[in-house]
C-alpha cells in the first residue's frame, strides 16, 4: 500500500499555530465574558439588595408619610422620638417635633394641602439600632407635582419599635 506525504513547508507547525492562535484568544476572551455575564446576572436575580428597606422600616416610612398626608398630628409624634428634627433645605437648625406635627396639622382643612409621596423604592444602610434610609419624594399641591426631593430619614430602634430622629428633605 502506498503512502502519500504533504510536504512538510504547506503543514508546518508554524503556520498552524498563528492561524489557531487568534481564533482561540477569541474564543477564551469570549468564554470569560459569557461566563461573567451570566454569573453577574444570576447574582442580580437571586442575591438580595444588600441596600433593600427592611419591611419593618418601611413601615414606619409609609406611616410617617400616611400620618403627615392625613395631617395627623397625634400618629405623627407616636413615630418620631421626642428629640426629633426636620431638615427642610440646606442650614437651619431644624423643626422639632412638637413644632412640625403642629405645622402639619394646620394644613388639616386647606383644599390645596401638600401631599407626598414616595417615588419608587428606598436605600438603606445601618445596623440593628439605627438605620438611615433615602427615598425620593414628590409633593403634590391640589393633584400638582409641586416639586421633587431626596428625604433621608434617620431611625432608631426603642425596644422592639423603630421610630424617626430625623428627616432630611432636599428639593430639586
Amino acid at each position: 500500500m502506498d503512502t502519500m506525504r504533504a510536504p512538510v513547508e504547506a503543514w508546518s507547525v508554524e503556520t498552524v499555530e498563528r492561524r489557531n492562535r487568534g481564533q482561540t484568544i477569541a474564543i477564551v476572551i469570549l468564554t470569560v465574558i459569557a461566563l461573567g455575564l451570566s454569573g453577574w446576572l444570576a447574582f442580580e436575580l437571586f442575591a438580595a439588595e444588600e441596600t433593600a428597606v427592611s419591611s419593618d422600616v418601611q413601615e414606619v416610612i409609609d406611616d410617617y408619610h400616611a400620618a403627615w398626608n392625613a395631617y395627623d398630628r397625634e400618629a405623627f409624634l407616636d413615630l418620631v422620638t421626642l428629640d426629633y428634627r426636620l431638615y427642610i433645605g440646606a442650614g437651619g437648625s431644624g423643626l422639632m417635633a412638637e413644632e412640625t406635627s403642629l405645622m402639619i396639622s394646620e394644613g388639616a382643612d386647606d383644599p390645596g394641602k401638600p401631599m407626598v409621596e414616595v417615588v419608587g423604592s428606598g436605600q438603606m444602610v445601618g445596623d440593628a439600632t439605627e438605620v438611615y434610609v433615602s427615598v425620593v419624594n414628590r409633593i403634590t399641591i391640589a393633584g400638582d407635582i409641586d416639586s421633587e426631593g431626596i428625604g433621608v430619614f434617620a431611625l432608631v430602634k426603642q425596644g422592639d419599635i423603630w421610630k424617626v430622629r430625623s428627616h432630611i428633605f432636599e428639593g430639586f
